[in-house]
């Protein structure tokens, strides 16, 4: 059995995937298995993870229809049998050592969920691993500082234990194709402080993974019609997780998720409510009028968060978040002094400033 079972989503990659593949077989960490799932890529994806897998057997490949990366990585933990899970996205590259530092990391904090930073450009990469790896600790009570600060959500920024995520039914929403690697972390984070009620959290201070933000083909740069309905979903999600699982305590922390929440749902119904012009059908006004959104305007609501967003949402007015969405997008500076106006209106309207949307 490997230490490590590497699961990648394989879909149009082909010019990207040879050098992820290659930051895989640098592992300094030798003990591992990658299998790739060439989800019905059109183009050379599965040729390469043929290449690969006769080159070394550490590499197994399945070919399936395409069906999304949510089934294409559940397949890939069907057909893992490793101790630890870790998942990559097949443009993306690994530092040398990443695989080395995490489990180095994980048997001195044995209750710790490791987490690791990481960069948008290769050369950022730490080439050797410092003989004592920099580590912050967070406590369950940094939950809300962490994801804001993007700690969170991410599934190739943490390793998982293959039986907690098996033993928990823990996978990926096979109906959702945005959100749902960030659901796969929260169920995971929930399972490991089940089991551990006096964990932490571990944050090596290095960027061990390089995140591509040049691939035309990734899911960040494709725009499908689920986008605002799953965007709904996963703000319903996270207000259950803040607010029941692990409650913010801090209220600055509190209230900079709710705007975050607040400003995605104003963006994704612009954006919905924009598709007409597109050709496409709108639901705008249908995820306006949904009680989950009723939901998430009545907490910030109480928060007294603001965004220029949350006039229009509340007015269920996709006309108004349209014209925003348009403003950010097209004339950033202009939706900046929007804001700002809005801003110290809102200040003087509750005489309590509202956390700054970054």
């Amino acid at each position: 059995m490997p230490l490590v079972s590497i699961v990648i989503p394989v879909y149009k990659a082909e010019d990207l995937l040879p050098r992820c593949l290659d930051s895989i077989l640098a592992q300094t960490m030798l003990d591992w298995e990658c299998v790739m799932v060439d989800d019905g890529s059109p183009d050379g994806s599965g040729a390469v993870c043929d290449r690969y897998a006769a080159q070394d057997s550490r590499f197994k490949v399945i070919h399936k229809v395409n069906e999304g990366g949510s089934i294409a990585r559940n397949v890939g933990v069907e057909n893992a049998c490793g101790k630890w899970l870790y998942f990559v996205d097949n443009d993306d590259v690994l530092a040398p050592g990443l695989l080395e530092a995490a489990l180095k990391q994980q048997e001195t904090s044995l209750d710790s969920m490791v987490l690791w930073n990481w960069c948008d450009r290769a050369d950022q990469l730490p080439r050797t691993l410092p003989e004592a790896l920099p580590v912050q600790h967070c406590t369950a009570k940094d939950v809300g500082k962490l994801y804001m600060d993007a700690r969170l959500y991410y599934v190739w920024n943490k390793l998982f234990r293959m039986d907690l995520v098996k033993q928990n039914g823990i996978a990926h929403k096979k109906d959702m194709d945005y959100g749902d690697d960030m659901i796969f972390c929260l169920d995971y984070i929930k399972a490991w402080f089940r089991e551990k009620p006096n964990a932490d959290f571990a944050v090596i201070q290095l960027p061990l993974y390089c995140y591509s933000v040049d691939n035309v083909n990734s899911m960040t740069r494709r725009y499908l019609p689920s986008y605002c309905g799953d965007e709904l979903r996963l703000c319903d999600y996270l207000l259950d997780f803040f607010g029941r699982d692990f409650p913010i305590e801090d209220k600055t922390d509190r209230r900079r998720v709710l705007t975050h929440c607040l400003h995605t749902m104003g963006w994704a119904i612009g954006l919905e409510a924009n598709r007409p012009a597109n050709g496409e059908a709108s639901h705008a006004e249908q995820y306006l009028a949904d009680p989950r959104m009723t939901r998430l305007l009545n907490v910030c609501r109480n928060e007294k968060v603001y965004i220029p967003y949350a006039g229009p949402l509340r007015k269920c007015s996709a006309a108004g978040c349209r014209k925003l969405y348009l403003l950010e997008q097209q004339n950033p500076r202009q939706y900046q002094r929007r804001y700002w106006l809005g801003y110290w209106l809102h200040t003087l309207a509750t005489g309590q400033k509202a956390p700054v949307q970054l």
